[in-house]
Protein backbone atom coordinates (compact mmCIF):
# COMPACT_ATOMS: atom_id res chain seq x y z
CA UNK A 1 0.00 0.00 0.00
CA UNK A 2 2.97 2.24 0.93
CA UNK A 3 4.75 2.01 -2.24
CA UNK A 4 1.32 2.58 -4.05
CA UNK A 5 1.16 5.99 -2.53
CA UNK A 6 5.03 6.56 -3.10
CA UNK A 7 4.63 6.35 -6.81
CA UNK A 8 1.43 8.17 -6.71
CA UNK A 9 3.65 10.99 -5.11
CA UNK A 10 6.66 10.29 -7.25
CA UNK A 11 4.31 10.61 -10.48
CA UNK A 12 2.52 13.78 -9.78
CA UNK A 13 5.22 15.37 -8.46
CA UNK A 14 7.16 14.96 -11.92
CA UNK A 15 4.00 16.09 -13.74
CA UNK A 16 3.99 19.33 -11.58
CA UNK A 17 7.63 19.14 -12.17
CA UNK A 18 6.85 19.65 -15.99
CA UNK A 19 3.78 21.76 -15.74
CA UNK A 20 5.85 24.52 -13.60
CA UNK A 21 8.82 24.38 -16.64
CA UNK A 22 6.06 24.84 -19.44
CA UNK A 23 4.42 27.78 -17.80
CA UNK A 24 7.94 29.21 -17.13
CA UNK A 25 8.72 28.97 -20.89
CA UNK A 26 5.76 31.12 -21.54
CA UNK A 27 6.82 33.18 -19.19
CA UNK A 28 9.75 34.32 -20.48
CA UNK A 29 8.37 33.69 -23.74
CA UNK A 30 5.63 36.73 -23.58
CA UNK A 31 8.48 39.20 -21.42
Amino acid sequence: MLKIINLYETICTSRCMEITNTLDRLFIAFN
